[in-house]
């Protein structure tokens, strides 16, 4: 691992192993060696953008063939199910659910933060409840000064 500046990081790293299937097993040893580029925000360290270079040179052609071709394969595999994820979601679409309407998303991003609009009475509750709470608050501190300042005197 290398900081090339204070905002780019570089790691070499290297997989080896034996593929699964016997037919790539005849092959021998898959090694894939990988130079990772990472950049970085300066200020709270997140990644901006992350490359990746992998070279199978030190592999077979087997191994090589074996690795591309599984690749591939995987990658079909998961295609096909963002595909069907999606017909699913748009077939779905004029459902009968319900959306709470009364929920908005916040608009900083952050997404575990929602906003929810205040009914009129709640705020009406709220100009009422908060100058009597204050009020009752300063009393008391009041009343427990002054009977402070008699304990004080008493003794």
């Amino acid at each position: 691992m290398i900081m090339l500046s204070t905002s780019i990081l570089s790691i070499k790293w290297t997989i080896t192993g034996k593929p699964k299937s016997f037919i790539a097993g005849v092959g021998g040893d898959l090694i894939v060696k990988v130079h990772s580029k990472f950049t970085l925000n300066q200020i709270s360290g997140q990644v901006i953008e992350h490359e990746e270079f992998w070279d199978l040179s030190a592999s077979s052609v087997v191994g090589q063939a074996f690795f591309w071709t599984s690749r591939r394969l995987f990658a079909t595999i998961e295609n096909g199910k963002d595909l069907s994820d999606l017909v699913k979601s748009l077939t779905n679409r004029p459902s009968s659910k319900k959306e709470n309407m009364e929920i908005y998303p916040d608009p900083s991003g952050d997404p575990t933060k929602v906003s929810v609009p205040i009914s009129f009475e709640k705020k009406q509750l709220l100009k009422i409840t908060c100058p009597v709470s204050s009020y009752l608050m300063t009393k008391e501190c009041i009343r427990d000064c002054a009977d402070y300042e008699n304990t004080i005197t008493r003794n």
